[in-house]
């Protein structure tokens, strides 16, 4: 590989990391509305941004089959130091940035368990209303379902 073809893929390997790292940041900002709406009970809204988000997690997906690439043949050549550490700094920003959404992703994981618990102690608790209702509510006699002319 030239030195030229290295300096080109080098290039490709930054833009590439630099459309990875403004992914990275509409993942953060639909990870911190996505905590409001669960926080508010917002489903529709909720079923909405995780649309949004699998959206962009399909682009990022995509883009690391790219990276992929760029990787082996820039890590097979020469780059200019400049480089080399501009790369290293976008690689270590999206890292940062993906392990914060993955804490909030679990700290929302963690809120919706809680949302579920309690949902279902609350529906455990009107099946046992109804059965205590109906243990108290006198049976009503059937009606008669066919009646002669005088009844």
């Amino acid at each position: 590989m030239t030195d030229t073809d290295t300096t080109a893929s080098a290039d490709g390997l930054i833009h590439l990391l630099q459309q990875q790292q403004d992914l990275v940041g509409q993942l953060g900002r639909l990870a911190s509305r996505q905590g409001a709406l669960i926080g508010t009970g917002r489903a529709d809204a909720l079923l909405g941004l995780l649309s949004q988000r699998q959206a962009i997690m399909d682009q990022f997906v995509r883009s690391q089959e790219k990276f992929a690439q760029f990787t082996e043949s820039v890590c097979s050549g020469d780059i200019a130091h400049e480089k080399r550490e501009r790369i290293s700094m976008l690689v270590d920003s999206i890292s940062r940035r993906l392990s914060q959404i993955m804490r909030c992703d679990e700290k929302d994981r963690d809120a919706l368990r809680v949302n579920r618990d309690q949902t279902r102690q609350e529906l455990a608790g009107l099946g046992t209303a109804k059965r205590a209702h109906r243990a108290y509510v006198k049976p009503r006699a059937p009606s008669p379902r066919f009646a002669d002319q005088e009844g």
